[in-house]
């Protein structure tokens, strides 16, 4: 005959199992959300920029120890709070206690990469903002990796992880030309690719050799013009090589005065390894283009 249990030990018995399970919802709600569920907003820290840019005649916090304490000015006129700002990796707690007392953060103590010294007026491809560690909206761990990024015009744009290094070194690329800015003025013209079954880029780089190819077009009429990707980019068909090299990097898809024609048709023609695009035509009237920004849809070729 079994012998019942006592109350005493029913009770045990019943709070063991509810620590167990509690150890294990707790488990499962660190695997999900490793620092914390949170919502530090990328979009509302986007806002926040834009309106201490908006008031400080276009340029984005600047000027202290690290980027992070420049990001932290976002605090002292109240752009921003501690819960905002600490990102969604550090504890509130730790955030405010430093902003209270009138400190700066740095970057132990704020969860955002912040990029300093962007204006509002920069080229909009380059990225001013995202989560170092990489998680979701709300702090959950992702899957494949990636991070939430926001650019200086306010767009916002998910990276995957798989596309972070190229992402990267294309960041890296349009800095690179920022720094060139005053040589060769303002892009009238930028690019995008899309490979096929993915999404279109113009802020990352593509491994890979490419080759950029134009041509005038000097019989255009634009509701009659027929793409095609059958003929052959060679000069005897009035091709030549606009632009080539060994890594597709933004600054190769973007285009400066110098680089276009006062006034004209041309056709551009995007290759990669394995791959052709449709062909892109952008009329140019007084050296303005009649699009800002183009795609090339690349397909197997």
């Amino acid at each position: 005959m079994l012998k019942l249990l006592t109350k005493p030990k029913v009770l045990m018995v019943a709070a063991l199992v509810a620590v167990v399970g509690l150890a294990a919802l707790y488990a499962a709600y660190r695997a999900k959300y490793p620092y914390g569920m949170s919502h530090c907003c990328i979009l509302i820290m986007g806002g926040a920029l834009k309106e201490y840019a908006d008031e400080h005649n276009g340029q984005f916090p600047t000027g202290k120890a690290t980027p992070e304490a420049s990001l932290s000015l976002l605090n002292q006129s109240n752009y921003a709070n501690a819960d905002l700002l600490r990102g969604k990796t550090v504890p509130e707690k730790t955030v405010a206690k430093i902003l209270n007392s009138g400190g700066l953060l740095g970057p132990d103590t704020c969860g955002w990469h912040y990029v300093e010294g962007l204006r509002a007026d920069d080229d909009a491809r380059i990225a001013i903002l995202w989560d170092k560690v990489g998680l979701g909206h709300d702090g959950e761990r992702l899957k494949y990796g990636g991070h939430e990024v926001m650019f200086v015009d306010g767009q916002r744009r998910f990276v995957s992880g798989k596309d972070w290094e190229g992402f990267l070194k294309g960041q890296q690329d349009l800095l690179a030309a920022r720094t060139a800015y005053p040589n060769r003025g303002k892009a009238i013209l930028t690019a995008e690719f899309s490979l096929p079954g993915g999404s279109s880029w113009s802020q990352i780089s593509h491994d890979g050799a490419f080759t950029l190819y134009s041509k005038v077009l000097t019989d255009y009429k634009k509701q009659g013009y027929v793409y095609s990707t059958q003929t052959p980019l060679d000069s005897t068909n009035g091709y030549k090589v606009f632009r080539s090299g060994s890594v597709l990097l933004p600054s190769a898809l973007t285009w400066y005065r110098g680089d276009v024609p006062t006034n004209g048709v041309v056709e551009y023609t995007l290759t990669l390894p394995r791959f052709r695009s449709w062909p892109v035509v952008v009329e140019f009237t007084n050296g303005v283009p009649d699009a800002a920004q183009v795609l090339f849809d690349m397909s197997g070729g």
